[in-house]
């Protein structure tokens, strides 16, 4: 009878916690099931890229040198980085500087530096840009007027300090 009682005693305290966490513990729903089961199977498709042609970048001219200089100003800056910004490594561009000719027919090393200054500028500012300074005379045209004999005009005065930088988008 000692061994009966003790076993009691031993089921009593177990069916007591049994109570006592069921109590405590909050219910549980699986919430898991559900949703797997109203979910559709994933479908996978390949995926399919389009790459647009880029829009064509105009020539931009920059903004007049000061005379006798080569450095940027700061509204030239602003145009170039403008222009950066539209720009990818990969893309070419060429910086010509406009020069009056002269006697000589020699371009001056001021006109030659101001287009190295604007294609370094853009270089900088775009990696892996292809540049190319380059410059030349403003073109002029021959006027003949009557049975005078024809003189030199110059047609585009205001390339004069100037540089025009060309883009040529990657292929």
């Amino acid at each position: 009878t000692t061994t009966s009682s003790s076993t009691t005693t031993s089921s009593t305290t177990t069916s007591t916690t049994s109570t006592s966490t069921t109590t405590v513990a909050p219910p549980v729903t699986n919430t898991q099931s559900t949703s797997t089961t109203t979910m559709p199977p994933p479908i996978t498709t390949p995926l399919t890229t389009t790459t647009l042609p880029r829009a064509a970048i105009p020539p931009l001219t920059v903004n007049a040198f000061d005379n006798s200089s080569y450095a940027l100003s700061a509204a030239q800056k602003l145009q170039l980085n403008k222009l950066g910004a539209r720009l990818q490594a990969g893309d070419s561009v060429s910086c010509v500087a406009y020069q009056e000719s002269n006697g000589l027919n020699l371009l001056s090393r001021l006109t030659v530096k101001r287009s190295q200054s604007v294609c370094t500028y853009l270089s900088t500012r775009v990696r892996g840009l292809l540049v190319t300074p380059s410059a030349q005379f403003v073109p002029s045209a021959q006027v003949q007027i009557s049975t005078a004999k024809p003189m030199q005009v110059r047609s585009s005065s205001t390339l004069l300090r100037k540089v025009v930088v060309t883009i040529r988008p990657r292929p």
